[in-house]
């Protein structure tokens, strides 16, 4: 497998076809800042496997209005006046992204492919930080257990003690990126000494403003990002369609996914995060809603209590996304790494202060970020995401049908449209090639595969070895 991920000019076509249709459509007004905006496509005329790593779906589902992202300082401020989460229907018009925003956290990412595209096509291709380091990308989607039936954080303490600081470290790692106050590479050990790095250091600057705006991103919360009960005809509407497309938002290879992982003292009827198998919150349906069995529907799960779905999004937030795209907020490393931070707004400038060991440098030398990487397991082909199933909590036997319904739906059109898969220095053994080689026979169009830093050796190099030259690709 050799070259770069692009986008097949027949499925950029048919996006930018369906795109055209939505905005012929547009007849809502997202909120009194935002502009009336297109209508979602239908899921036939959607791009396929491609829209998991095409930023223009990601950013077309993000302005359509069914879902909604929240700007990650309004946490803070709800976190500063002891407060809890409110439903979407009651979130003040600031505390909303508008599609400036979303418009302008596009042209971020789009800045940082086109950095990447440059330094590996181009003669700094040993550059390696600048293309599988981490950019904290302006998209954020977290999972987590939802503590009671009626309120996700019913006293506050998910956002004051996880959310709230998480939210200030990963706004202080955007500022020293905006600044440019990152080394672009290790240099003893990428570029070796005496090497010259000061442009590949400006221009691994992230594209965005040294203002509170620029330091700020979207968050994607399923309490107050879709609409919830009691739900008028339209709300429900959008809701449903909603629904049709979370699995984009946490799939997506631009999007950052945390895992609140961590289970709070205090609330001993609660399932560990880890034996969650199913979610009504933020159910994640199958990406054609014919796959679903006769007897179900949209209506039908999102009528349950909700019940957050991790064990579900931590797989497909585990698919394609590059190694620093999916972070676990909950191990005991991540709660000693973020205990540094109050989750408080501050001042770009002071965000951007010097912290001994908690900026990212560079992969040798990560902070805060190396301490938070997901311990994640290789992409899971159907066979394996059912026998994991089988100890997770379900409501009942058709829930489970469903959700291996849709694990199969979305499993197989996500690895079969990715192009290029970065898991390098996730601490991989025999085990997990194991799994990896039997993902690697549904990437039809993989061309790029990066698992340096892991500890593949013996049967486990014979076993991957021997899959690359089986690939069709």
């Amino acid at each position: 497998m050799g070259g770069m991920l692009t986008q097949p000019p027949r499925a950029r076509r048919q996006y930018h076809e369906a795109e055209a249709a939505a905005i012929a459509g547009a007849r809502r007004e997202l909120n009194s800042e935002r502009e009336t905006q297109a209508e979602p496509a239908e899921r036939s005329a959607a791009p396929g496997p491609s829209k998991y790593t095409d930023l223009e779906a990601l950013l077309a589902f993000a302005l359509s209005g069914d879902v909604l992202f929240v700007k990650a300082s309004y946490y803070l401020e709800l976190k500063r006046q002891g407060r809890i989460f409110p439903r979407r229907q009651d979130l003040p018009p600031e505390a909303c992204a508008s599609a400036a925003d979303i418009r302008r956290w596009g042209d971020e990412i789009r800045a940082t492919l086109a950095l990447r595209k440059k330094f590996t096509e181009g003669e700094r291709a040993e550059v390696e930080e600048i293309q599988h380091g981490p950019r904290f990308p302006p998209f954020v989607v977290t999972s987590y257990a939802w503590l009671s039936p009626e309120h996700p954080d019913p006293d506050g303490r998910q956002l004051a003690e996880v959310l709230a600081p998480a939210i200030e470290w990963y706004m202080s790692e955007r500022a020293r990126y905006i600044l440019g106050k990152v080394r672009a590479v290790n240099t003893s050990l990428w570029l070796g000494d005496g090497v010259n790095t000061s442009a590949a250091g400006d221009e691994a600057k992230l594209a965005a403003p040294f203002t509170p705006d620029g330091v700020d991103f979207g968050m994607f919360l399923d309490f107050t990002s879709l609409w919830q009960k009691e739900r008028n005809q339209e709300q429900q509407a959008a809701f449903d369609r909603a629904l049709q497309s979370m699995d984009l938002l946490y799939a997506h290879q631009e999007t950052m996914v945390w895992r609140m992982t961590r289970l709070l003292d205090g609330y001993p009827s609660a399932k560990p995060y880890s034996d969650r198998g199913w979610v009504c919150g933020s159910v994640v349906l199958p990406l054609q809603p014919r796959r679903l069995p006769s007897s179900r529907s949209p209506s039908d799960i999102s009528a349950r209590p909700p019940f957050a779905q991790p064990f579900f999004e931590t797989s497909a937030a585990q698919y394609i996304k590059p190694t620093w795209h999916t972070l676990d907020l909950g191990s005991r490393k991540a709660v000693e790494a973020l205990s540094k931070y109050k989750g408080v707004a501050r001042a770009p400038e002071g965000l951007a202060r010097p912290r001994r060991d908690a900026y990212f440098h560079h992969s040798d030398q990560p902070g805060v970020i190396g301490e938070l990487k997901d311990r994640r397991l290789p992409p899971l082909v159907p066979e394996e995401f059912a026998a994991r199933a089988e100890s997770k909590a379900l409501t009942n036997g058709k829930d489970k049908q469903v959700l291996l319904d849709l694990q199969r739906a979305v499993s197989t059109t996500v690895l079969a449209g990715v192009q290029q898969m970065s898991f390098a220095r996730l601490g991989w053994g025999g085990d997990d090639v194991a799994l990896l080689v039997k993902a690697l026979r549904l990437c039809h169009a993989l061309r790029t595969l990066d698992v340096r830093g892991n500890n593949i050796s013996g049967d486990g190099a014979s076993q991957l070895a021997a899959a690359i030259l089986a690939h069709p690709t």
